[in-house]
This record gives C-alpha cells, sequence and structure tokens, in this order.
C-alpha cells in the first residue's frame, strides 16, 4: 500500500472539519473573516474555506437554499484561560457580533464563562472556558431531577444552548 500525504499541511496529526450551509456567501464569509480574524484560504463561487491554526479546524463554507434550524444545537470553541476569553470577548464585541455573556453559568454539568456569537444564519457559536469540571453535587435539584428524568431534565436546564 501506498501512502500519500496530505497536500496540506496544519499542526497535529488530524484536524476538525466543519461544512456549513449558508444562504448569503459574501455575508457569510464576511462574518466568519470577522470571527476567525483571517481571510479564507480559498474563494469559489458560492464556496469559501477556512483553513484555521488555532484552533485547528478546516472550515467551509457552502451557499444552498438548505440553512436554518436542523440537527446542530451549536458550535463551540474551548478556551484554556479567561483571559483568552476576556480578549476574544472584547475583539468580538467591537465587531458587534456577541449576542450574550454568561459567567458562571452551570452547563452540561460543569461551571463554565462563556459569550456567543451567532452567525448570519442564525448558527450559534460559544467561546467558553470550563472553571469546574464537576459543579453538581448529588444533593443539588439539577442534579436529582436529570437522574429522575434524564435528557429531557438537563435540557430543560439550559446545557449548552
Amino acid at each position: 500500500m501506498t501512502i500519500q500525504h496530505s497536500a496540506v499541511d496544519f499542526a497535529g496529526p488530524a484536524r476538525f472539519h466543519l461544512a456549513l450551509n449558508v444562504a448569503d456567501i459574501k455575508v457569510s464569509t464576511a462574518f466568519y473573516s470577522a470571527l476567525l480574524e483571517q481571510a479564507p484560504t480559498k474563494e469559489r463561487p458560492g464556496y469559501a474555506k477556512f483553513e484555521v491554526a488555532h484552533p485547528s479546524i478546516n472550515l467551509t463554507l457552502n451557499q444552498s437554499a438548505k440553512v436554518g434550524a436542523g440537527a446542530l444545537s451549536h458550535m463551540g470553541v474551548q478556551l484554556k484561560d479567561t483571559g483568552q476569553l476576556a480578549r476574544i470577548r472584547e475583539r468580538l464585541t467591537a465587531a458587534g457580533l456577541v449576542k450574550s455573556v454568561e459567567t458562571d453559568q452551570v452547563c452540561c454539568y460543569a461551571k463554565q464563562d462563556k459569550i456567543w456569537v451567532a452567525d448570519p444564519d442564525g448558527n450559534m457559536i460559544e467561546f467558553f472556558v470550563v472553571l469546574e469540571a464537576d459543579s453538581f453535587a448529588e444533593d443539588d435539584p439539577a442534579y436529582v431531577s436529570a437522574q429522575q428524568t434524564g435528557a429531557a431534565a438537563a435540557a430543560a436546564t439550559g446545557c449548552c444552548g
């Protein structure tokens, strides 16, 4: 078996790829350029590709009539510290992109600080730092409720979006 190497270089042995359908390629390209602080790596009619080093992701935008709510809950970028989050919050607030800010938010059974932005097609994107990995105690009402009723209770407590 002959092994061929990727024609595209990126950090690490693999990277995440995400392809989004967008209603307006120009509007979405401008949004993601501001969000990611870089121009697209490749642009073609109805198509834009961003090869981002940090976090390592291959993001493609495809103009399509099929946009809006679907199976995607949200996207996110987990950060290592609140200093990073503060810098991103400042930059995205200046660009008019921040939709909400949450501090000490219990989400998915962890305490987090986060900011949310929405792309032009309504896809929600969170930037977050986990402050406490396990913040529900067994006597916490939300924990007890989730144990009793399963995923429906977790969803009702506002778990990540």
